[in-house]
């Protein structure tokens, strides 16, 4: 669990107010645990329910995009897929042109999970995000969005 860094000096807190490298991470890992934990009781992993989105939204077609999407090893890939797979989330097909990729797809079980992981990935963000007025989020998204298409 992220800590709240309370017993950091006042000095130093100070500092990183303006660390971008700080205030990118840290955020970033505390959506991490706080969703991976509100995913647990569909037994998804913040890296499952990403791989089911790159699905449904269309952003991969073979397996190994996957690992270039999310910058994953292409074991730990293999590992995401096969327990999708297990579970019948997915269905990956040897690609008829190449033997060596698989075409993926989600089942209907993956489509009804991903809802449902959908709709907890939306209210952990609302609750996330309460922190800060509608306006404060418009402004961190569109921030984010323009660094992320940078």
């Amino acid at each position: 669990m992220i800590d709240k860094d309370h017993d950091i000096p006042e000095a130093t807190r100070e500092s990183l107010k303006e660390n971008i490298g700080f205030l990118l991470h840290r955020p970033s890992l505390m959506w991490r645990e706080r969703l991976d934990q509100a995913l647990k009781p569909l037994d998804l992993s913040i890296m499952h329910y990403g791989t089911l989105r790159l699905l449904e939204l269309n952003l991969v077609e073979y397996q190994q995009q996957i690992g270039l999407r999310l910058d994953l090893d292409p074991s730990r890939v293999v590992e995401i897929m096969n327990s999708l797979e297990e579970r019948g989330l997915i269905q990956r097909l040897r690609n008829t042109k190449d033997k060596r990729k698989y075409n993926l797809s989600l089942t209907p079980k993956g489509r009804k999970t991903l809802s449902r992981a959908k709709a907890i990935a939306t209210k952990e963000q609302t609750d996330f995000l309460s922190v800060l007025n509608d306006k404060e989020t418009k402004h961190l998204l569109e921030a984010l969005w323009k660094l992320a298409n940078e």
